[in-house]
C-alpha cells in the first residue's frame, strides 16, 4: 500500500488514487469538451453517442467520488482537491462546517454515548463561535469593498444636486 499523501493539510491513503483518477478525468473532460465544441455539423446519431459518452464520463466521476467519500466522509466538507480560494466559495455559498453537525444529528444521534454527545456539543459550540468570527470578517471585507464606491456615488449625486 502506498504511503498516504498530504494535500492542503489533508492526509488520506485513498486521496492518492482519487487524485490520479481525477487528473485523467480532467484530461478526458477536456477531450469531450473539444469534441462537443466542434460537433455542430455532425449527424444526430454521432451527437447522441457523444452525449452518452459525456454522461458516462460524469457518472464515472461521481462513482469514484462516492467510493472515496464512503471511506472518509470528511472529504465532502473540505475537498482536498480544492484550493483555499475554491474553498472560500463553499463558505460564501453557505456550506459551512456546522452543516456536518446537522447531518450527524440526523444520522447517528441515538447511537452516541453520553460522553460522545457532550463532546459533539462542545465542538458544535466551538464551531459556531469560529463560524461567527469568519462570517463577521467576511462581512467586514465585503463592506470595505462595497462601501467606497457607494460613498463616491453619494458624493457625486450630492455635488450634482
Amino acid at each position: 500500500m502506498p504511503p498516504p499523501q498530504e494535500i492542503n493539510g489533508y492526509e488520506n491513503a485513498n486521496w492518492s488514487s482519487f487524485q490520479m483518477f481525477f487528473q485523467g478525468w480532467i484530461l478526458r473532460q477536456q477531450h469531450y469538451l473539444e469534441q462537443l465544441l466542434t460537433s455542430a455539423n455532425r449527424p444526430e446519431e454521432e451527437l447522441s453517442t457523444l452525449v452518452s459518452q459525456v454522461l458516462s464520463h460524469y457518472q464515472q466521476y461521481y462513482e469514484a467520488k462516492s467510493m472515496m467519500i464512503r471511506q472518509d466522509v470528511y472529504v465532502v466538507f473540505t475537498p482536498p482537491w480544492f484550493s483555499p480560494f475554491e474553498r472560500t466559495f463553499l463558505w460564501i455559498a453557505g456550506f459551512k462546517p456546522g452543516l456536518a453537525f446537522k447531518i450527524l444529528n440526523n444520522s447517528v444521534r441515538d447511537s452516541l454515548s453520553e460522553d460522545q454527545k457532550e463532546r459533539v456539543r462542545e465542538l458544535m459550540a466551538e464551531t459556531r463561535v469560529a463560524e461567527k468570527e469568519l462570517s463577521d470578517e467576511l462581512a467586514r471585507v465585503q463592506e470595505s469593498i462595497v462601501a467606497p464606491p457607494i460613498v463616491d456615488m453619494a458624493r457625486l449625486m450630492h455635488h450634482n444636486n
